[in-house]
């Protein structure tokens, strides 16, 4: 197994503190895990990997509402996903769509609901 070693990873302070410039910038903590820090002030996680010979970026959240040791914590989940040759990206919208599917409470489960406990109305409506 191949283990990285980060020789500067970020901290708290020091992603609190990054100032805004003119051009985006980012801030590398180790494993592919970087802030991508934009001219607006906007910071944003990423997650850098490949599979196969493609290299590929995955978004894992924006900066305070992801913290960094949850931004760590995705990076590691997506690395895992990424060892056995799964995008990340693609995986967390299948299991969205799996989460919609089994979800009750869809605007289709709750028109068809109304519609059948409203049956008496005429077919004109």
């Amino acid at each position: 197994m191949h283990v990285i070693v980060a020789t500067s990873l970020l901290s708290a302070r020091r992603i609190e503190t990054a100032a805004a410039r003119d051009r985006p910038y980012k801030l590398k903590d180790g494993g592919g895990l970087f802030l991508l820090v934009q001219p607006n002030g906007s910071r944003l996680w990423r997650y850098r990997y490949r599979i196969g010979k493609h290299e590929n970026m995955f978004a894992v959240g924006a900066y305070p509402e992801v913290t960094l040791e949850n931004a760590r914590q995705e990076r590691d989940s997506a690395r895992a996903l990424v060892r056995k040759g799964i995008h990340p990206s693609i995986d967390r919208k299948a299991n969205l769509v799996a989460q919609i599917d089994s979800n009750e409470m869809t605007f289709k489960a709750m028109a068809r609901q109304w519609i059948a406990a409203n049956s008496q109305w005429s077919d004109g409506y």
